[in-house]
């Protein structure tokens, strides 16, 4: 992956970001659903919007890198990313209301600069602790 933070492709600045997302409460994600995830994000890549770069999925947690045209905004970057694991899985796990659920509301953008693995562990260990921190 690129260590620039705007990049160029075919003429069109392309921005690069790092999401993090961590799991509601209770929520483990076992190997199949991983590899539903990865498969479901990977095949996902609309090239003329979004481009996904990596993907790291973790029984607690997902960091996903990707490039996108500033056209489009992080938090519907996130939101499609959200929508596109959670349908990937959406058949194994549900909350106790019955409503399928997967990650908690809040996110971490990076931009590719400032990817820290430390800030990442630091994020995902603390809304792993307080699940009460966010949804």
């Amino acid at each position: 992956m690129s260590s620039a933070w705007v990049q160029s492709r075919n003429s069109k600045s392309w921005l690069v970001v790092t999401l993090v997302f961590v799991t509601r409460s209770g929520v483990v994600f076992e190997d199949k659903s991983v590899t539903l995830m990865k498969e479901a994000l990977l095949s996902s890549s609309k090239g003329d919007e979004y481009q996904i770069e990596d993907v790291e999925i973790h029984p607690k947690y997902a960091v996903i890198s990707l490039q996108y045209l500033p056209k489009i905004s992080v938090s519907a970057l996130v939101n499609l990313v959200k929508s596109i694991t959670a349908r990937a899985v959406n058949e194994k796990i549900e909350d106790s209301m019955g409503r399928r659920v997967v990650w908690k509301r809040d996110y971490l953008a990076l931009s590719q600069g400032n990817v820290n693995p430390a800030l990442i562990e630091s994020y995902v260990k603390s809304n792993i602790e307080n699940p009460k921190l966010t949804r």
